[in-house]
């Protein structure tokens, strides 16, 4: 379950502060779907960012947000050092697919190759690997004949399937994904039970549970 407790970020600028996030509040249960819908620059991928403590050194963030997975102790993605966050949470806890997904995948490695590294490094073998990034292909629409193109080689829409399947192949309790439906639709994302999705998107007005 993740809870979050009046949530602020400002950026410092050089003549200003920008308040992105306000006092922000929100409980997202196991095995529910929550969209956070607004315009560009509204604070969405500023919001995600925060959580992962991605944000840049100007950037100030207070009030509370809490992560109790299902296994493990309860996480504070506000106060944690980057060296949790970086070695506990960040594709174990908690998935990210970022806005751009074809900028922020590793130019000189296969799709294939990046799904089976990233599923060795959560406990799957050798052996197991290859097949289980087929499976996880397959549940987010991406072809497995297309894992073997490098990222220049992919379309957007199977940019976006890939870093969505990098997201969910550790089967993280949450996943949040930046404007996931801007180029596939949402139509083959088949998360896998009991994941947590966390859709933030700025164009969609019909939302389903997934």
């Amino acid at each position: 379950m993740l809870e979050v407790d009046g949530l602020t970020v400002r950026f410092e600028l050089r003549d200003a502060v920008v308040q992105a996030v306000t006092d922000l509040h929100l409980t997202i249960h196991p095995g529910e779907l929550l969209a956070v819908v607004g315009e560009s620059g509204c604070g969405k991928s500023v919001l995600a960012h925060a959580l992962l403590g991605l944000l840049p050194g100007n950037a100030t963030v207070t009030g509370h947000a809490h992560l109790r997975p299902p296994t493990g102790a309860q996480v504070d993605l506000v106060n944690s050092s980057e060296r949790h966050l970086a070695r506990a949470v960040r594709g174990r806890a908690v998935g990210l697919v970022p806005q751009s997904p074809a900028t922020a995948l590793t130019p000189v490695r296969t799709g294939r190759r990046l799904l089976e590294e990233t599923l060795r490094a959560h406990g799957r073998t050798r052996r197991e690997a290859p097949a289980a990034a087929e499976r996880v292909a397959d549940d987010v629409g991406l072809d497995p004949a297309d894992l073997d193109r490098y990222a220049h080689e992919l379309s957007g829409g199977m940019a976006q399937r890939l870093a969505t399947a990098l997201a969910l192949a550790p089967d993280p309790p949450l996943l949040l994904a930046d404007e996931p439906t801007t180029v596939t639709g949402h139509a083959h994302l088949r998360p896998p039970t009991g994941a947590q999705v966390d859709l933030v998107n700025s164009s969609e007005r019909h939302l389903a549970r997934a």
